[in-house]
């Protein structure tokens, strides 16, 4: 949906980083909890919902685009509004769901209330859900 195929190729490779490096730290992660690190576990929920508003930038990226290029107007950059603009003029996955996780988020970054690592990751693949519903995604990333 994105017309410019130079920048929907800049946006998707932004996912393809976030899911590599998420990929990269599940393997360290996995590893430390082997050989004895016994601490981490107690700090995983906290390690991979930083990958949160990582997962919330890129999505944030790919609404401005598609705004700039006029596939719905929307004046304001903010995440909420430009989503809610969004709302009729893109098909949507779960619009609701991904809201919600952007409040989420929000709690995240302004109160400190991390998420649990299950609802991280599943607020990580809706978001690229509708990251592959919307063409930016050619096929969702495994790493």
């Amino acid at each position: 949906m994105i017309e410019d195929t130079t920048r929907n190729q800049e946006l998707s490779e932004e996912w393809h980083r976030l899911r590599h490096s998420l990929g990269k730290l599940q393997i360290h992660y996995t590893a430390s909890i082997a050989s004895g690190g016994w601490m981490i576990s107690a700090v995983e929920a906290s390690i991979f919902a930083l990958y949160i508003p990582f997962g919330f930038s890129v999505l944030e990226h790919v609404l401005l685009e598609l705004r700039d290029q006029g596939s719905f107007p929307c004046k304001s950059s903010q995440l909420g509004k430009v989503m809610c603009s969004s709302k009729s003029a893109l098909l949507w996955c779960d619009f609701d769901f991904i809201d919600n996780a952007r409040e989420i988020r929000n709690g995240l970054a302004h109160e400190q209330v991390v998420p649990t690592t299950k609802q991280t990751f599943l607020i990580l693949d809706k978001i690229e859900e509708e990251l592959t519903a919307w063409r930016v995604l050619k096929v969702p990333v495994k790493y």
